[in-house]
């Protein structure tokens, strides 16, 4: 173990990954994680389309959740600043869709961003609709960590080589890149289209507000009210059935994700603060 990432901060890594030894069967939380942190309801869609399950059984859940992504966050910053990795640039297959809505959320990427250490992964195109393929090239600020190295025996899934890379890391530039035919040939999705084209994404770290600690404090038990957790709960239930949702669900959806959000985002600029 790298001396200062604490257990509970690597048991909250394997959590994420879906490690069985650390997940138990809530082996795909990692979806619903990432669903709180998009603003909006459209990566709940995403994932509807494609049958994926993120939902909430109430309170204590959601809290084990955001601490999950705070202790993930930690670990990463923590990699990062041993610079044990000397990986620069990471692959990834991502939705267009959500590659779209990073560009117009400012340039920031909004959830985890799971990328492959030596290249495209096919077997995760077919696993998404409307795909784009994404080259990813790093600074030393960006924290992230590479699964391998941090694991070693303990990595449940080493032929993934997988870099994690935080929620609301910035982009600094886009590029467009060429794409064969016989690459597009390589990465279908999963209704057999080809990749809607291929970028490169130079990547930085992300800048995150430190809330005063009794907003902070308040906000926490705000989002983690059991009303508001159950109501939240519902409309994941209404998003995955594909019903259209009410006026006043999608406001309050919103409103309780953004300062899901914005609470998450104060435990990542206190991680930084240490």
């Amino acid at each position: 173990m790298l001396c200062n990432i604490t257990d509970e901060e690597i048991f909250a890594v394997k959590y994420y990954l879906g490690d069985p030894d650390a997940a138990g069967n809530d082996t795909e939380a990692y979806n619903t994680i990432n669903a709180l942190l998009h603003p909006g309801t459209a990566n709940e869609a995403d994932k509807a389309a494609e049958g994926r399950y993120f939902g909430l059984s109430g309170p204590e859940e959601l809290r084990k959740y955001l601490s999950i992504a705070e202790l993930v966050f930690r670990a990463a910053e923590k990699y990062r600043a041993q610079k044990r990795s000397s990986v620069r640039r990471a692959y990834r297959i991502d939705r267009k869709s959500s590659f779209e809505r990073f560009l117009g959320n400012g340039g920031k990427i909004a959830g985890f961003f799971s990328s492959c250490s030596w290249g495209f992964l096919p077997e995760y195109a077919a696993k998404k609709k409307d795909i784009v393929l994404i080259e990813s090239a790093f600074d030393e600020s960006l924290p992230f960590i590479d699964l391998a190295e941090l694991l070693k025996d303990r990595y449940a899934k080493p032929e993934e080589a997988e870099i994690l890379i935080p929620f609301g890391t910035r982009i600094v530039s886009t590029e467009a890149q060429e794409m064969g035919a016989e690459e597009q040939e390589k990465y279908r999705d999963m209704a057999g289209n080809l990749p809607a084209g291929k970028y490169l994404l130079r990547l930085t770290r992300g800048e995150y507000q430190r809330l005063p600690q009794e907003t902070e404090d308040a906000l926490y038990a705000e989002i983690t009210d059991e009303f508001s957790v159950g109501l939240a709960s519902v409309i994941m239930e209404e998003i995955r059935s594909g019903a259209d949702l009410s006026e006043a669900q999608r406001i309050f959806y919103c409103s309780w994700k953004e300062k899901v959000i914005s609470y998450v985002n104060s435990r990542a600029a206190a991680a930084l603060d240490n």
